[in-house]
C-alpha cells in the first residue's frame, strides 16, 4: 500500500481546524489494514479544532492502539462497530464542550477503513470519501449539508451544489446533539483502486474529474501535494486536508 496526506490552514483563518489520519496498524488483531480519517472541526472560537481532534484521537484509539472494546466487533458486525465508534466520540465532544464552555463545538468526520477486501466507511458531515481506479472517480457518501440534501433528493444538480449560497450550513455533525446518525457504507476493494478522504475546501475548489486525473497519475503523497496547492492557487479560503491510499 501507497499513503499519502496533507493539510494547511485556509487563507482566511487564523488555525486550522481540520484534523486527520492516515496509518497502518502495527498489528492486526483487528483486521485493520489501513486507516484513513478527516475531521473537519467547526465552531472558530468555540474551539473547532479541539472536536476535530477528538474524533481523529478516538478514531486512532479504537482501531490502531488495539482498544478492545470497539475494535473486537469490526470483524463480527462492522456497521455497529462504525455506529459504535460515532456515538462514542459524538459522547467525548459533547462531553468536553461542556466542560469547557465551548457551545457550538462540533465536527464533521470521514472515516474509511480498510478491513480484508472491503472498506468499510463511516460519515457525518461534509468532508468526503472516493473510490479511484482506472474506470473513473465514485463520490462515496453524501454531503450532510443544505445543498447534499438537496442534491441527494435530485431538486439541484452537483454543479448547483457546488456553488449553492448555503453549502457552508450542516444538516449532521459530531458534537450537536446527544445522538448521532452516520451514515455507513461496505464497499469491495480491489489491487489498483484508491481511496481519498477529504475536507471540504478542497471540493469547493477542485472537481471529481481533476481529483482522479492527478491521483491516477502521480503517487498517493505526490498527489495529496498536487491537490492541495490546486485548492490553494484557486482560492480556497477553508483548510484543505487530504488523505489517500493505494492498494
Amino acid at each position: 500500500m501507497e499513503l499519502g496526506q496533507k493539510s494547511v490552514t485556509g487563507a482566511s483563518r487564523e488555525a486550522n481546524e481540520d484534523r486527520c489520519l492516515v496509518a497502518v496498524p502495527s498489528h492486526d488483531g483487528n483486521g485493520v489494514r489501513a486507516v484513513l480519517a478527516v475531521a473537519d472541526g467547526m465552531g472558530g472560537h468555540a474551539k473547532g479544532e479541539v472536536a476535530s481532534s477528538i474524533a481523529v484521537e478516538q478514531v486512532e484509539m479504537a482501531l490502531l492502539d488495539g482498544a478492545e472494546t470497539l475494535g473486537a466487533q469490526l470483524g463480527s458486525d462492522p456497521a455497529a462497530f462504525i455506529s459504535a465508534l460515532m456515538s462514542r466520540i459524538n459522547d467525548a465532544i459533547l462531553e468536553a464542550s461542556q466542560a469547557a464552555g465551548h457551545a457550538g463545538m462540533g465536527t464533521t468526520l470521514t472515516l474509511a477503513v480498510l478491513s480484508g477486501s472491503e472498506l468499510l466507511v463511516g460519515h457525518v458531515g461534509d468532508s468526503r470519501a472516493y473510490l479511484i481506479n482506472e474506470a473513473g472517480i465514485q463520490r462515496l457518501t453524501h454531503d450532510h449539508n443544505w445543498p447534499g440534501e438537496l442534491e441527494a433528493v435530485g431538486q439541484i444538480s452537483a454543479e448547483e451544489a457546488m456553488t449553492h449560497p448555503r453549502r457552508n450550513v450542516l444538516t449532521r455533525c459530531l458534537g450537536a446533539t446527544p445522538n448521532v446518525r452516520p451514515d455507513i457504507y461496505r464497499i469491495p476493494i480491489y489491487i489498483g483502486n484508491q481511496v481519498m478522504v477529504c475536507s471540504d475546501g478542497l471540493t469547493g475548489a477542485v472537481s471529481d474529474a481533476e481529483i482522479a486525473e492527478l491521483l491516477l497519475r502521480n503517487a498517493p503523497q505526490t498527489a495529496c501535494d498536487a491537490l492541495v496547492d490546486l485548492a490553494v492557487k484557486r482560492g480556497s479560503s477553508d483548510d484543505i486536508t487530504v488523505v489517500a491510499l493505494r492498494i
